[in-house]
């Protein structure tokens, strides 16, 4: 743990740490929707727009994963350490993009 806070510094060591707990904040809401969602399938009553924020969420979700895994491996200079870093990125941009058009998408209906 102090090899990673000395390698990354404590300012984005705290944002490693309000990330995890918004990720958990994340999972409550998907899994609690998704809860909701077959148990208003049973009762006939139907919440709008359930699934587009069952997916907006997990976008969210996969957005901060990797920006987690971006600042955690940011210093790293083996070999795992730059693939890490090098694929997380990719995965931020483009969840990122995912996340425009979805809200676009969204917007223009």
């Amino acid at each position: 743990m102090y090899e990673l806070l000395d390698r990354i510094g404590m300012p984005i060591f705290i944002q490693l740490i309000i990330e995890s707990w918004n990720s958990i904040f994340l999972i409550i809401m998907i899994f609690s929707l998704i809860i909701v969602k077959s148990t208003d399938r049973r009762s006939n009553s139907n919440i709008p727009l359930t699934d587009e924020l069952i997916t907006f969420f997990a976008a969210i979700f996969l957005y901060n994963f990797f920006d987690m895994l971006c600042c955690a491996s940011d210093g790293n200079v083996s070999t795992a350490g730059r693939l890490i870093k090098t694929v997380s990125e990719f995965g931020y941009f483009a969840v990122g993009a995912f996340q425009t058009l979805f809200f676009l998408q969204f917007i223009r209906v």
